[in-house]
């Protein structure tokens, strides 16, 4: 089943990124509590799904390796990703705790923000078109 995952993994994987950004810049800006509180609960719902395409996306990045095509976008993505993600549940278990002088969600938000760039060059670099057959499976 692992050895099927391509097109549709990516697809997948920018959908949740794409909602995932999203609702995190509103769950940052919204102000109010409660309104603040449903979005970063869909935003941690979204980030979990990252997780849940991990398998199917480390086929993609092993077939990809073997091609020898350009690594280093690939490489800071595969270092910033679980940084960023780790870094969000880090902020969901443990709070606004300092650590070092600096706090799970601004390490978050700051590799999100790092991250922009180079999702935006991988996805223009392999552009992935979603076919409506892609929703019914």
């Amino acid at each position: 089943m692992l050895r099927s995952a391509g097109r549709r993994t990516n697809v997948g994987l920018l959908a949740l990124l794409a909602l995932a950004f999203l609702t995190g810049v509103v769950a940052f800006t919204v102000g109010t509590l409660p309104a603040a509180t449903v979005f970063a609960v869909v935003h941690g719902a979204l980030g979990l799904g990252l997780l849940v395409l991990v398998p199917w996306k480390s086929v993609v990045v092993l077939r990809a390796r073997r091609g020898g095509r350009g690594r280093l976008v690939g490489s800071v993505l595969l270092l910033l990703v679980p940084l960023c993600v780790l870094s969000g549940l880090w902020h969901a278990v443990d709070g606004y705790r300092v650590i070092g002088g600096v706090t799970a969600l601004q390490v978050h938000v700051g590799t999100a923000l790092a991250l922009l760039p180079f999702v935006l060059v991988h996805v223009l670099a392999h552009p992935q078109r979603p076919r409506r057959t892609d929703l019914s499976r």
